[in-house]
């Protein structure tokens, strides 16, 4: 499926207000001018991460059959020229606008639903065969929620880079921490100040993002970067619905020893954000509320009566499954 529509308007009128407000009335951005561009930091960092992507694509392009690309010479002739290069960085305003749409796609993705993001990125390092050092480059322009990207690379090198398990690995990284996602409020304020970022937009993302494609993958930058191709999506195109495991599939595979310790780092970060509009403090009280009951009917009653939670509602009839389970 297509980015979800308000996401879609959303990252467009983010740029544009970002464009005007920020972009140098030169008619061109330099480096370190990218760095200071957005007062959201990951944003910034997205853009200089695009544009390292976009390098190593036209470095492969330079390649040809006819000369040996791995003689020492040749790979300390490109890296001297990326590294002269990486100093001159200019770009024009239509080009970045494409850069910047993009960044502010991924980095929304990062810091509210980090589980589609980055299984949109084990797809991309799959596709693109990363190498170790690739993923060590991309890693230092990710800043947020980065102790699964830390997990996801130890893992990579531990199969021995092998990209066909990348997807994976990811799952298995999600399963097993016992760390909790970045609290999204302080995120989504800092976009309100330039743009409020309304609940309903990250709640069509959330739910477009929930079935799918097991090739979706990260765009790549389009070949010149123009405003012609900035609603391309760094989300899931679509995700085959068969292949998506759904919340309580995933709590199968865990064993359950308490309510919040049965739940890996995706199914909390979904609940917090789905069923307690991301205040964690609530969901902490209700789940050792639901702890001290005995039955599922009474932790039915409990949510149904005193929190008005509507159980026709898909996260409501997951979260009880979870709860049935483990008061079964």
């Amino acid at each position: 499926m297509p980015i979800p529509r308000k996401l879609q308007s959303y990252c467009e009128e983010f740029s544009t207000r970002m464009m005007e407000q920020s972009f140098p009335k030169e008619g061109s951005i330099t480096g370190p001018e990218i760095l200071d561009f957005c007062p959201i930091k990951q944003v910034n960092f997205f853009i200089i991460k695009n544009l390292l992507v976009a390098w190593k694509r036209d470095v492969e392009k330079m390649k040809s059959p006819y000369f040996d690309n791995t003689h020492d010479e040749v790979q300390g002739a490109l890296e001297n020229y990326a590294n002269i290069l990486s100093r001159h960085i200019k770009i024009d305003m239509n080009d970045f606008s494409g850069l910047l749409n993009q960044s502010v796609k991924e980095a929304i993705s990062l810091m509210t639903t980090p589980y589609e993001f980055y299984m949109a990125f084990a797809d991309e390092a799959r596709e693109k065969k990363y190498s170790e050092g690739e993923l060590n480059d991309i890693g230092k322009y990710i800043k947020h929620n980065k102790f699964i990207y830390t997990d996801f690379l130890n893992k990579a090198v531990q199969s021995e880079m092998k990209t066909g398990n990348y997807r994976s690995i990811m799952e298995t990284v999600f399963n097993e921490t016992s760390e909790s996602p970045e609290d999204p409020t302080t995120h989504i304020d800092s976009f309100n100040k330039i743009l409020p970022l309304e609940p309903e937009i990250l709640l069509e993302t959330m739910e477009s993002t929930s079935t799918g494609s097991e090739n979706s993958s990260f765009e790549e930058l389009p070949e010149n970067a123009d405003n012609s191709n900035v609603d391309k999506s760094i989300l899931h195109d679509s995700l085959r619905e068969e292949s998506v495991k759904s919340l309580a599939d995933m709590h199968e595979e865990k064993k359950n020893q308490d309510i919040r310790n049965s739940l890996n780092l995706n199914q909390r970060f979904m609940f917090i954000n789905g069923l307690f509009e991301g205040d964690e403090e609530k969901f902490n009280q209700t789940i050792d509320k639901l702890e001290s009951l005995n039955t599922i009917d009474d932790a039915r009653q409990y949510l149904v009566d005193e929190l008005k939670w509507d159980e026709a509602q898909e996260d409501v009839g997951e979260f009880l499954e979870l709860i049935s389970k483990r008061l079964a």
